[in-house]
């Protein structure tokens, strides 16, 4: 047996063959989201990191994603939707999210529309990033670029002046719609030359601005002169600025968000919002709503002065591994905590965890003993009761806990890497520590009770065949940078590979414990992963968005999934224990095939129908054993629910050309019949 902890990020198509169907679970609820803002009717919008649009018409309750590839949304003052997408083009679309027209198409230099901002004259600015600031005061029937350089945001106030900042040349202004501008120098000997964001205040009728180092600087003359505020803000690097229909200014940076009730004069910490990264802010009644980077969108009660996550319908979580536990739960490690599924995916809950369940974690093992041990910003922790109560390892000497890769022996010896090797015989109580001196282990593998595989960042791999109490480096040709991933089979062959993100492009074999080492065949476009499943089949993903699976050893490959729903990006791959598996994606929570069935290379040109008789059936089914299954001696009839759960067994009867099992007990539903390596599926009336 083997246990393993990966090292990689790999982009894949989801949709594989007819034979295996994934679906998206319901969840985890979460994202990494960039941008949040209301219309009129007060709806709102959240921009996720990969460019998902998300609605929620209900306060944030409920969301739906109703768009791809959009990087930016704005308003007009009749309601109308403008989208900003991921090639530079800007889209029309009516209040009810009809299609008109598109409005700005791009050219070959553009890359994304970052920020479309619409002023109170109907003048439209399109922020292209890489390809400065454009115009259009004919409601994008043309368009004139007014800026062709870098810039970081431009506010407006209420008439035609334009305030734009830069992430290092302080200010500039413009009367007249950017045909000409000024650049304004800040007197203050602690300017630190960048100013990140600025938005005008109705209110108070002046702008402000801010960048780097803590400093709020305000205007009172319409940008011509700028003043700091002494001692503004706790927060170091600002992320996001909004000034709300009152005149209320709000900051957010360095996991706070700070207030200013009186112009931007002075400032207070908002007490009751959590310590997350918030990378935009929108105001509804007395809500705040704010858009964090890995944590979703945060409800901030202003009279309250309390906060909770609002998250249903938005599955943009980063979920970097999963584990699954021998009841049949499973685990994810996400970077905003840890969530458990019981039910398959159609509820995640996020489980405490020690001082915030926010934290990111990267790694995750449930071992043979029940115990599961995660990687996590706050240290390596562990829970002894299936995830509901969590503690830090405090005798664990860690350095970089939030990397720390994990894998397990089949005599349960725990084995913990991160700078250093460490392995604990008491089920995580007491650890001893080997010092291998590499950089960072990456992976770990591990085969019977004795060997165990170590895949270092940048210094090759180390083999152990005495239960680490010497090591010797393989000899082995793998670019000795940025990760290296290892594996066992059952058999106790050596796989290792490369991330390919680094350039990693070959799997290499070893049959006799490392001594010597086959190239197996595979693209020449990046080898981004090898895994093994329970069947001791093998996967590896290219860089052309392939995953292909060999059924001998690596001899020969072919292509697992096609091309018909469209890449997404996967951090792991994890087999359950009937057959079933889940994937963790970086943007889309976790995918589920409840039945992950392998054919043979001839049964995906050539499958064998009508073995099962009758289907739909209602007492017995009789399966037609000479028709291609070929049993052997020890093969079982084995039936597995939609959950991958095995509820019956019984032997082949091999002097049999039909088997007949009685299935009067089953309850009406969909099942799938294994014999051997051959499944079939059949309907439980």
């Amino acid at each position: 047996m083997r246990y393993v902890v990966y090292f990689a990020l790999f982009l894949v198509s989801i949709s594989l063959n007819s034979q295996t169907v994934w679906e998206q679970t319901n969840g985890p609820y979460s994202g990494q989201l960039t941008y949040v803002t209301k219309n009129k009717q007060g709806n709102l919008f959240a921009i996720s990191a990969n460019s998902y649009l998300f609605r929620s018409k209900d306060n944030g309750n409920n969301w739906e994603k109703i768009a791809s590839g959009i990087s930016s949304i704005a308003f007009d003052s009749d309601s109308n939707y403008y989208l900003g997408n991921t090639t530079g083009a800007i889209s029309l679309f009516d209040t009810n999210m009809n299609f008109i027209k598109t409005i700005r198409n791009p050219n070959s230099f553009d890359m994304y529309v970052e920020n479309i901002d619409i002023n109170a004259n109907e003048n439209i600015y399109a922020k292209v990033y890489y390809g400065g600031l454009h115009l259009s005061t004919d409601k994008g029937i043309t368009w004139e670029a007014i800026y062709n350089s870098n810039f970081s945001q431009i506010s407006f106030d209420s008439k035609n002046v334009i305030i734009m900042t830069f992430f290092s040349n302080g200010i500039a202004r413009s009367t007249n719609n950017g045909t000409d501008w000024t650049y304004i120098k800040i007197n203050d000997a602690s300017f630190r030359q960048g100013i990140y964001f600025t938005a005008y205040n109705k209110i108070f009728k002046n702008f402000i601005a801010v960048g780097f180092g803590n400093i709020v600087y305000l205007s009172n003359d319409l940008g011509l002169t700028w003043l700091p505020v002494k001692d503004s803000i706790p927060i170091n690097y600002v992320e996001a600025v909004m000034i709300d229909e009152n005149g209320d200014a709000y900051i957010s940076g360095d996991s706070l968000v700070c207030r200013s009730t009186d112009g931007g004069n002075t400032w207070t910490k908002i007490t009751g919002f959590p310590k997350v990264r918030v990378q935009s802010l929108s105001k509804k009644d007395d809500f705040i709503f704010a858009a964090t980077w890995s944590n979703g969108i945060i409800c901030y009660d202003v009279s309250k002065n309390s906060a909770e996550k609002k998250n249903k319908g938005i599955i943009n979580s980063n979920v970097n591994q999963i584990a699954i536990n021998q009841k049949g739960s499973v685990f994810a490690s996400t970077a905003s905590g840890i969530y458990r599924t019981t039910n398959s995916g159609s509820n995640w809950e996020q489980l405490v965890l020690p001082f915030s369940s926010d934290i990111e974690s990267t790694k995750i093992l449930s071992s043979k003993s029940g115990n599961i041990f995660a990687s996590s910003e706050l240290g390596v922790l562990l829970s002894k009761d299936e995830g509901q109560t969590w503690n830090i390892i405090e005798n664990l000497n860690t350095i970089t806990e939030i990397n720390t890769c994990f894998a397990e022996s089949d005599d349960g010896r725990i084995y913990a890497g991160n700078r250093y090797l460490h392995f604990s015989d008491d089920k995580g109580v007491s650890w001893q520590t080997i010092d291998l001196n590499v950089y960072e282990i990456v992976s770990i593998a591990t085969y019977r009770n004795k060997y165990v595989l170590i895949g270092t960042y940048d210094e090759g791999v180390y083999f152990s065949e005495d239960k680490c109490n010497s090591f010797r480096k393989l000899p082995i040709d793998v670019p000795e940078n940025y990760g290296t991933i290892v594996n066992f089979n059952s058999n106790g062959n050596l796989f290792i590979c490369m991330n390919a993100w680094q350039g990693g492009d070959a799997v290499f074999r070893s049959i006799d414990t490392g001594k010597t080492f086959t190239t197996l065949d595979s693209p020449n476009n990046g080898v981004r992963f090898i895994k093994i499943d329970n069947n001791n089949i093998l996967y590896y993903s290219t860089g052309n968005n392939q995953i292909y699976f060999s059924r001998n050893n690596g001899d020969n490959w072919l292509p697992l999934n096609d091309d018909s729903i469209g890449p997404i990006l996967i951090n792991d791959i994890t087999f359950g224990y009937y057959n079933n598996a889940y994937i963790g994606t970086k943007y889309d929570g976790v995918y589920k095939a409840d039945f992950l069935t392998k054919v043979n290379p001839e049964e995906l040109l050539n499958p064998v129908d009508n073995r099962i008789f009758p289907n739909p059936a209602t007492d017995f089914i009789e399966i037609n054993l000479n028709n291609g299954a070929s049993p052997s001696a020890s093969d079982r009839v084995q039936i597995f629910d939609l959950l991958g759960i095995e509820v019956m067994s019984v032997g082949t009867g091999l002097d049999l050309s039909t088997q007949r099992i009685n299935v009067s007990h089953l309850p009406a539903g969909v099942y799938y019949i294994r014999i051997g390596d051959r499944v079939e599926k059949f309907v439980k009336m």
